[in-house]
């Protein structure tokens, strides 16, 4: 070979050589790691240690016993100081079970070997929420289909708006009249509370004289009223529905309106065909025909404009703040209301024609006012057992301090406006004609929920303001019209529904803690209290002996030097306008008679639902001053018993406001109440939203 491929074939060579020696290393690690493992250890060795004691061992003594040093009691005055951490010292834990003391850096007294000893006990919270939610919603539409040639112009929105005014002013009247603003600091809070109550009491009292009453309503109408009223000075228990106590509460999916989105499982578009089989129908054209050139379909029409879902809910748990035992100084006031209106106007004009034409009978509409109060007593199958009446008592306490007011609120406000007034002037072209102008949805949630810290004693020294607030309204207007054009005829199936609605109020109040646990202040608290106001925080013998403290070894103690305010408020409120004008006509060019007629315009759904978890406390409360207690429920309904629209016959309004629109017999001038008829007798729409509407 030449040089050059010599010295190639070495490295080449070579290479190979390092290659072998790496496997080989390799193999051999793996091997000696194998053989090490499986080797037996060594044998310990021996270390030669030095040991030399300068103590002398005498003879073992048998049954030798030891006695220890006698345990000294050390005397502890404890207290707590908020917002600041002096550099104290820490000593064991294990001096006083456990807890975490702080020395101060004086150290141990040599003479009276007392220790001064100071606990850090975290203070409660203060909170406050305020929330609102408001939804409003305009969706009045205008629609003409099935080419009639008829524009109609609305008949009775006029009416309808001064009806819902005076409907939503007698249902917010029934409410007490609370004060305007909402309550910031924990004076105005009291104030709130002592103003709600005296506004309940007025409340009452007038709904009780005025009980099933009817009046006018300013507007020629008549307007009736049903209260019902129970108040309870302790503790209202059980379930109310409309005015009567039951055993059980009904359930809301047993009355909602058939395709309601309330419904578990059920179908929100509720409409067959034009949603997934094309315009109309399976395998059909947009003319009628089936795509096989047969015979045409059977034509029909339907219309939903109502069919709106109003809902509010709210959840709120209350245990920010809880204690075996409160000492209140001043005054307790307590406060449980729920305050539940249904104001609704359901009075349809259906034309004569189409009464007799209809194949099922209309439904009607239905209001639910339910109520349930609830009062848990954790102390109620109490009693002190042999054991827990030999249990000690606690021997040290621990003092948390707050300077001024506590507050807890939560104020919650919920509002639904939606105006639903749809115009319609419906005809059949011997198709499947859809149109849905309704089912509109408006919701609001809230739900809060307080954690709080417990104490086994908390001392106030000022009042206590505990209110729990409910109030539901739901107003509704649901004054339909439905009518037909001069000529119309229809020989096939008709079907009406223009109520069917479901007007829904459920609250729930629960307290934790017993109706009769108040108790007149003792001597013991008032001295405890008079020794937080000073800042000397000592507990009489008196307090640490009370048997709600027995088996503790340290008491947890808060005190505050103000008022406690505990405000629960909740205001819900749905209003809906939804009267319909419906107008069925003949098409102008070809009249259909043997279409199928399908028309809803109500089965709206409007509910209010709210629940409050109030815990007050496990134990007894001692009040220095006045305790006041009230419970008390509200349920009224308010029917709008006539409307302007039914007096007369809806066959003949409607041909009175129907406008031919053919050969332009119109001109530009020509207005009417909400819109105008422009050039060329063309028809603009009624109300300002003119997309708002699905045809098919």
């Amino acid at each position: 070979m030449d040089q050059v491929t010599e010295e190639i074939a070495h490295f080449i060579g070579l290479f190979h050589t390092t290659i072998e020696q790496g496997r080989l290393r390799q193999d051999y690690t793996e091997f000696k790691a194998v053989q090490a493992a499986e080797a037996p250890p060594p044998e310990p060795g021996v270390v030669n240690v030095s040991f030399r004691s300068s103590y002398t061992l005498n003879d073992p003594e048998p049954e030798l016993r030891y006695i220890p040093f006698s345990a000294e009691v050390v005397g502890a005055a404890a207290h707590t100081h908020v917002g600041h951490t002096p550099p104290y010292v820490p000593i064991p834990t294990s001096l006083l079970g456990g807890i975490q003391p702080f020395l101060p850096p004086g150290g141990i007294s040599a003479s009276t070997q007392t220790v001064i000893v100071e606990y850090v006990i975290a203070p409660p919270g203060a909170f406050a929420t305020y929330a609102s939610q408001d939804n409003r919603l305009y969706d009045d539409d205008y629609v003409s289909v099935g080419g009639s040639g008829f524009f109609l112009s609305p008949i009775t929105a006029a009416a309808q708006a001064m009806t819902l005014a005076a409907l939503f002013d007698e249902a917010t009247g029934t409410m007490p009249l609370l004060p305007a603003g909402l309550p910031g600091d924990g004076g105005e809070i009291a104030d709130f509370v002592e103003s709600a109550i005296d506004s309940l009491k007025d409340s009452v009292s007038g709904l009780v004289a005025g009980n099933d009453l009817v009046k006018g309503d300013g507007h020629g109408s008549d307007i009736a009223v049903t209260a019902f009223v129970a108040e309870s000075g302790t503790a209202l228990e059980g379930l109310y529905v409309n005015g009567a106590h039951q055993d059980e509460l009904p359930k809301l999916s047993d009355y909602l309106p058939e395709g309601s989105p309330l419904a578990d499982g059920s179908d929100d578009s509720g409409l067959e065909g034009p949603a997934n089989q094309g315009v109309n129908g399976p395998s059909v054209s947009a003319s009628g025909e089936p795509a096989d050139g047969g015979g045409i379909i059977d034509p029909s029409v339907r219309l939903d404009a109502g069919g709106n879902t109003l809902v509010n809910t709210v959840a709120l748990t209350n245990a920010a703040l809880d204690g075996a035992v409160f000492a209140v100084a001043q005054d307790h006031v307590e406060l449980n209301a729920v305050v539940q209106v249904n104001a609704w106007s359901d009075s349809d004009s259906i034309g004569r024609s189409l009464l007799e034409a209809l194949t099922k009978p209309i439904e009607t509409t239905v209001a639910f006012n339910l109520a349930q109060f609830e009062r848990i007593d954790p102390g109620a199958d109490g009693g002190t057992s042999t054991d827990a009446a030999h249990a000690p008592f606690p021997q040290y306490w621990a003092v948390t301090e707050i300077t001024g007011d506590l507050i807890f609120i939560n104020w919650s406000q919920q509002f639904n406006f939606v105006m639903d007034r749809d115009v319609h002037v419906m005809a059949s072209s011997g198709v499947t004609t859809t149109v849905t102008t309704g089912e509109n949805l408006a919701f609001n949630d809230i739900s809060i929920h307080d954690l709080g810290n417990y104490y086994d004693l908390v001392l106030v020294g000022g009042s206590l303001y505990d209110a729990n607030l409910v109030l539901q309204t739901n107003v509704m207007l649901d004054d339909d019209l439905v009518g037909t054009v001069h000529g119309f005829q229809a020989s096939g199936e008709m079907q009406f529904s223009t109520s069917g609605n479901l007007l829904w109020n459920q609250a729930s109040i629960t307290n934790v803690g017993g109706a009769g646990r108040f108790e007149a202040l003792t001597n013991d608290y008032r001295a405890a209290l008079d020794n937080c106001a000073t800042g000397t925080n000592d507990m009489p013998e008196g307090v640490l002996h009370d048997e709600a403290f027995a088996g503790l070894s340290l008491l947890r103690v808060l005190y505050v030097s103000g008022n406690v305010c505990d405000l629960q408020y909740v205001s819900q409120t749905n209003v809906l306008g939804d009267g319909d004008e419906v107008a069925l006509a003949m098409n102008e060019a070809a009249a259909v008679a043997g279409a199928d007629w399908t028309v809803s315009t109500g089965s709206n759904v409007l509910v209010n639902s709210a629940s409050i978890f109030d815990l007050d406390t496990t134990g007894k409360t001692y009040v220095g001053g006045e305790q006041y207690s009230d419970e008390l429920l509200i349920q009224s309904d308010i029917i709008r018993t006539d409307q302007v629209a039914g007096a007369r016959d809806a066959d003949a309004l409607v041909n009175e406001a129907v406008v031919f629109l053919g050969d332009g017999l119109l001109g530009a001038d020509h207005l009417n109440s909400y819109g105008d008829i422009g050039d060329a007798g063309a028809a603009q729409p009624a109300y300002h939203d003119i997309m708002q509407t699905v045809v098919s």
